[in-house]
């Protein structure tokens, strides 16, 4: 049903929401979007399959670049032609969960704990665990990943 949630935004409305709300999103033609930097395809995979579920569950589905170390999420809502608080919503939420870093948070919540492996090119930190993740852990070992490295790129 439309709606004020399907009211696109002015480009200059939508630069200001991002720099104030998701400095790390950017808007380009038309799509806000955002690169997550990744350690590897596992690590891609699971930021894929997070943006797909939380996606799935806001019935607002982004269009998604995958590659090895990265993902990119692009966000618009097509039946309004334009960027609208439903992207915004789901870009907030999107940030909120895969950059969550229990260890780094107030609370009970330790994160997952990172052990040095190595490959044949250089050492790289992996949790624990990594070879059977189950769900409830998905969501630390995304957070240990996209951080395991340099943030996300720049545009």
């Amino acid at each position: 049903m439309a709606g004020k949630q399907d009211e696109t935004c002015s480009d200059e409305e939508i630069e200001a929401r991002l720099k104030e709300a998701l400095p790390n999103w950017y808007l380009e033609k038309g799509w806000i979007q955002r690169r997550y930097k990744t350690s590897g395809w596992k690590a891609t995979l699971m930021v894929v399959n997070t943006v797909g579920h939380l996606a799935e569950a806001a019935f607002h589905h982004p269009d998604l670049t995958i590659s090895y170390v990265f993902v990119i999420v692009k966000l618009v809502t097509h039946s309004a032609k334009g960027v609208t608080n439903k992207d915004f919503e789901l870009a907030g939420k999107i940030e909120e969960v895969v950059m969550w870093q229990p260890g780094l948070a107030e609370g009970a919540l330790e994160g997952t704990p990172m052990i040095p492996v190595s490959n044949t090119s250089n050492t790289v930190d992996l949790p624990v665990g990594v070879n059977s993740i189950s769900l409830t852990g998905i969501r630390q070992l995304i957070a240990g990943f996209c951080h395991s490295r340099e943030s996300p790129f720049p545009r």
